[in-house]
């Protein structure tokens, strides 16, 4: 049973019920983790266009789509939002959701975290890296899942 998040409880959860967190490249200690995170279907690969050029970024998965071979949806709960907040012990959290604060003067806002934009400009120095991590992620989900997207025996 996950704790009871208090810091994102402060406003039911508003940010974690419409966007999925973004890691940062360094969340990942290497390609073999970020393979496995992308691998458990929680974690995908999205682009975004940064002044003209598709940049691919990671970011957790829209409940509900876990491990999609297409995933296309972006706004959606988080993967990670359980009943009392996020699954993810503090540390774990994708560091876009570690950087949030509650803005006190404003109920049910928060301040602190970091725009799309940031997060994706961080992860464009590891294009290649991305895109092979994705296609390992796949070929692994591939054995597992067979090539019909049924289970393997």
């Amino acid at each position: 049973m996950p704790k009871k998040d208090k810091v994102c409880g402060m406003c039911a959860f508003e940010c974690c019920h419409e966007y999925p967190g973004i890691p940062h490249p360094d969340d990942f200690e290497s390609s073999e983790e970020l393979v496995d995170a992308l691998a458990s279907g929680r974690y995908t690969v999205d682009q975004y266009n940064l002044r003209g050029k598709e940049i691919l970024f990671v970011r957790a998965a829209v409940k509900g789509m876990e491990g999609a071979p297409i995933h296309v949806a972006y706004k959606g709960p988080c993967t990670f939002l359980g009943d009392d907040g996020c699954v993810l012990d503090d540390l774990d959290k994708p560091l876009s959701c570690r950087k949030v604060e509650p803005d006190y003067s404003k109920i049910g806002e928060c301040k602190g975290g970091f725009k799309l934009r940031d997060m994706v400009r961080a992860w464009a120095p590891y294009q290649e890296g991305v895109a092979a991590a994705r296609a390992a992620a796949r070929s692994r989900a591939e054995v597992v899942r067979g090539p019909w997207g049924r289970t393997a025996s």
